[in-house]
């Protein structure tokens, strides 16, 4: 229990601390989220609570403003929780403000624009 509450109060505090190279995604790590060399993640990325470590992100990549990833939801008519992977290769940049949904790839290089809803897999090197 208290891990859980450390990690709720981590979440918080990385989404408004400065240091979007270096101290955000060392905060992100600590709670669990799976992140390779050289990313940026800059202020108000809204991280899955429950799930972080279904989250990876790999090298070189550049999570944009207020984005928000999301590993779980709850549905369906017997109100059960899906849970899934979200997987961020590397190079990839993800623009501001957009919402990666659950049990999604983002293939190597890939560009997401401002803007977008992320539900279904994204090729590698593609707009």
């Amino acid at each position: 229990m208290f891990r859980n509450i450390l990690a709720r109060i981590i979440h918080k505090v990385a989404f408004f601390i400065p240091g979007g190279g270096t101290l955000r995604p060392w905060l992100r790590r600590l709670r669990g989220v799976q992140i390779g060399k050289n990313v940026y993640i800059t202020q108000l990325v809204y991280i899955d609570e429950l799930h972080p470590e279904n989250v990876t992100i790999g090298d070189n990549s550049t999570i944009g403003l207020r984005a928000s990833i999301f590993c779980h939801f709850y549905w369906g008519p017997r109100r059960s929780w899906n849970e899934a992977k979200i997987i961020i290769k590397r190079g990839v940049f993800v623009g501001p403000p957009r919402v990666v949904l659950s049990n999604v790839g983002i293939g190597e290089g890939a560009v997401i624009r401002a803007g977008t809803v992320v539900s279904r897999n994204v090729p590698p090197r593609t707009l």
